[in-house]
């Protein structure tokens, strides 16, 4: 008989770090998602991380969690996530908001669900963009507009509640 193959130890997540930045200013993570990549099934899942919760930031004490990369850079990020989640993560990626949309489209586009209809303004000419509840298949173009979204048409609070943007369900 063959022999039994090993299941291979599970792998790192991916800590992505979506990041804005005022002229002059360091950079604010504004989306933080955790990405369990899965070779053998071709799929990814994702964690998104609220930018509200508290966390401990080394050598500043307890600060909103996105705060950890305004004050220390991507290594403070990471470590901050680390322990507000108590996981390793040994792998980084930090794209901006040209970034992010290339990062998709790289991808062949992200499959997520959007867990109620929600609308939202796209451009400045008062184009509305409607995602409807269930599953979709996002290009880099949609995607960003979708994360971006930061109130819900009842005021529950944008993708995923709560009023922060980049936390698309899935």
């Amino acid at each position: 008989p063959p022999a039994a193959r090993r299941p291979s130890p599970p792998r790192p997540p991916l800590l992505l770090l979506r990041v804005d930045s005022k002229a002059g200013e360091p950079a604010r993570s504004d989306t933080i998602l955790l990405l369990h990549f899965n070779p053998a099934k071709h799929t990814v899942n994702q964690l998104s991380i609220p930018r509200g919760p508290r966390g401990q930031l080394p050598g500043r004490g307890y600060d909103k969690i996105n705060a950890a990369m305004f004050w220390g850079g991507p290594s403070q990020a990471v470590q901050t996530v680390k322990k507000f989640l108590g996981i390793p993560i040994n792998h980084l990626m930090v794209v901006n908001f040209q970034g992010f949309p290339r990062l998709v489209n790289a991808v062949g586009g992200v499959d997520m669900y959007v867990p109620k209809t929600i609308s939202t303004e796209a451009g400045g000419r008062g184009r509305i963009v409607v995602f409807k509840q269930g599953m979709h298949h996002f290009d880099g173009k949609y995607g960003m507009l979708y994360v971006r979204i930061r109130k819900a048409d009842d005021g529950g609070g944008g993708p995923g509640g709560g009023g922060g943007r980049g936390r698309g369900g899935g």
